[in-house]
């Protein structure tokens, strides 16, 4: 191995650990200093699959009665998704709550050291052992994608289907559009695409329409249920910053929320139109995953900051297919997925990390190159 070869490597090697200590010693403090955080939103999934088993229903009596505000205190009561998640959860309860968090965050860990190396591979870029250690390491130091893995929360999950999708063949990326729109209703646009693309719409329509008549076969009123208090659900207020990051917690306190929340409603839909007439033209084209993910995003008053782990792998699969100016926009929204770790307070935290999943987004719709391989062609994943 040349001294050209090496050093790549041995800075990945380093960026790596730095990663992973970094990790380690700020997510410790999440875990045992002060008010604990770990599998905090594993709360919610137990919680609604106790509720399913004893009364038929996933939701609880608060939310059905009307929105909730949308807080780390009521993450008991406060489980927002449709019914299938809480079904697999009835699966679970005989699991220890401590040891199902420490699982769920340790397969996500090593996930990250297998998707996201394939995810670049895939996506076109350079063979070599030393970017795959650079693109794990932007994965392992990922505030919110740490974040996710900590709270246990489903975004961690996401962002790797995600991620396959980017560079699976079209069958493949419609089965998994289905499955994302069944685990979380912000995936739904993921999943609309897929039904405009010829190739993937069969999948997407069977997985959707097999795994979803099962789920009602199994629990008829969770269904109902989810039809009767899904009007709550999209009348939540927004979650406070810096937690959230939507335009809407932003200025929540002020006059101008509800000219906020507007402004990223509209912002979300029309992008959620443009991903479905570029999804006629292109496929599940890179552009068209991008849009999709950013809708749905968008279309949230409330905007976890580990909602932004999908940026990851929508950031790694840009990477090889756009010019430099595009990666100046990738940079520095991969930086933004450092701010949480230094605990700036309020609002200015979540202004940046916004930011970031701007220049992302706009790098990934914008930034095409001459040449650029259309994961149509790739071989699945």
């Amino acid at each position: 191995m040349s001294r050209r070869d090496a050093l790549p490597i041995a800075g990945g090697f380093v960026a790596l650990a730095c990663a992973v200590l970094i990790a380690l010693s700020l997510s410790w403090s999440r875990v045992v200093v002060g008010p604990s955080s770990f599998g905090l939103d594993l709360n919610a999934y137990e919680a609604a699959a106790d509720r399913l088993v004893e009364t038929g229903s996933p939701y609880s009596a608060e939310l059905v009665a009307g929105p909730i505000a949308n807080e780390g205190e009521n993450v008991g009561i406060g489980y927002f998704y449709p019914p299938p998640l809480a079904q697999a959860f009835t699966l679970l309860r005989g699991v220890d709550h401590y040891l199902l968090a420490a699982i769920w965050t340790i397969l996500q860990a090593l996930m990250a050291f297998l998707v996201l190396p394939l995810i670049w591979r895939r996506a076109g870029g350079r063979p070599g052992f030393a970017p795959y250690l650079w693109v794990t390491a932007l994965g392992i130091a990922s505030h919110p994608f740490q974040t996710a893995l900590v709270i246990g929360n489903v975004s961690g999950w996401s962002a790797f289907l995600v991620g396959v999708l980017l560079v699976s063949n079209p069958p493949v990326q419609g089965a998994l559009a289905g499955g994302l729109g069944l685990l979380k209703a912000t995936n739904a646009p993921i999943t609309l695409v897929s039904l405009v693309e010829r190739r993937s719409r069969l999948p997407a329509t069977g997985l959707v329409l097999g795994l979803g008549t099962l789920s009602f076969i199994i629990s008829p009123g969770a269904w109902w249920a989810w039809l009767e208090v899904l009007p709550n659900i999209l009348r939540l207020p927004p979650g406070g910053s810096p937690a959230s990051v939507s335009l809407a917690s932003m200025v929540r306190d002020t006059s101008n929320a509800g000219t906020a929340a507007l402004v990223s409603g509209v912002g979300g839909a029309i992008i959620l139109i443009l991903a479905l007439l570029l999804a006629r033209r292109e496929g599940h084209s890179r552009r068209v995953i991008a849009a999709a993910v950013a809708s749905g995003l968008l279309l949230n008053s409330t905007l976890w900051d580990h909602y932004l782990a999908v940026m990851i792998p929508i950031l790694i699969a840009t990477w090889p297919n756009v010019s430099g100016r595009w990666r100046a926009l990738l940079v520095l929204g991969g930086l933004t997925h450092l701010v949480g770790w230094f605990g700036l307070l309020g609002v200015q935290t979540a202004v940046i990390v916004f930011g970031g999943f701007v220049a992302i987004t706009l790098s990934s719709l914008l930034g095409d190159v001459p040449g650029e391989r259309s994961v149509q062609d790739v071989s699945p994943a």
